[in-house]
């Protein structure tokens, strides 16, 4: 039970950064190549 408390906070405060964050910058425009690079 306290486990689950964690994680919900956990992710709850997850989610008010995020809507923190998208109110100061807009969305990334980068595709999975220019972020993990060019496939092996």
């Amino acid at each position: 039970k306290l486990t689950w408390r964690n994680a919900v906070r956990v992710l709850r405060d997850a989610e008010d950064v995020a809507r923190e964050l998208r109110t100061r910058r807009g969305p990334s425009h980068a595709t999975i190549e220019q972020l993990d690079g060019p496939a092996a």
